[in-house]
C-alpha cells in the first residue's frame, strides 16, 4: 500500500496541463502585452521647396520623384517641387504599393502611368500628365515584364 501511495503523492506533485487558451483569449493576451503589430504608416506630406515658400505637397498627388546630386524633385500636375531628401529614403518611406523605384534615381507614382512601351533599351513609363517618358532602368524591369 506504502508503493501506492508514493505513486498518488507524485502524480500530484506533477504541474497539471491545461487545456489550450482558445484563440480568442490569446488574442486578449497578445493585445495587453502590446505585441500587435501596427500597420506600417507610410509618408502622407512632403515639404517641399518651391522657389521662395515651403509647399505641404500631398504623396498621393506626386507623379514622381527625380534625384540629382543632394536634391529630389517632386512632379505633380503641372508643377515641380525640390525636397532634400534621398531617393533611398523616399523608398523606404513610400507605400510600395502605389510607388515603385523605376531607375536608381527615379521613383514613380502607379496611378500616374498611363502607359509602358518597350524599346530597344528597355522599357520607358509614360504618364498621364507629362510629356516626356522616363526610363525602366535594368534592375527594375521586373516590374513590368508580366505586361
Amino acid at each position: 500500500m506504502g508503493e501506492v501511495a508514493s505513486m498518488t503523492g507524485r502524480i500530484a506533485a506533477r504541474p497539471r496541463v491545461q487545456a489550450e487558451p482558445s484563440p480568442a483569449a490569446l488574442a486578449a493576451l497578445i493585445a495587453q502585452l502590446g505585441l500587435v503589430p501596427r500597420p506600417r504608416e507610410y509618408l502622407r506630406w512632403i515639404k517641399a521647396l518651391s522657389g521662395d515658400r515651403v509647399d505641404l505637397v500631398p504623396v498621393a498627388r506626386v507623379n514622381y520623384f527625380h534625384a540629382e546630386a543632394k536634391y529630389t524633385t517632386v512632379v505633380t500636375d503641372g508643377r515641380e517641387a525640390i525636397i532634400r531628401r534621398p531617393i533611398k529614403q523616399l523608398a523606404a518611406e513610400l507605400d510600395p504599393d502605389r510607388f515603385w523605384q523605376i531607375h536608381r534615381s527615379t521613383i514613380v507614382n502607379v496611378e500616374a502611368i498611363e502607359a509602358v512601351f518597350r524599346d530597344g533599351a528597355g522599357y520607358r513609363v509614360k504618364l498621364r500628365s507629362q510629356p516626356a517618358t522616363l526610363r525602366v532602368s535594368g534592375p527594375y524591369r521586373h516590374l513590368f515584364r508580366h505586361m
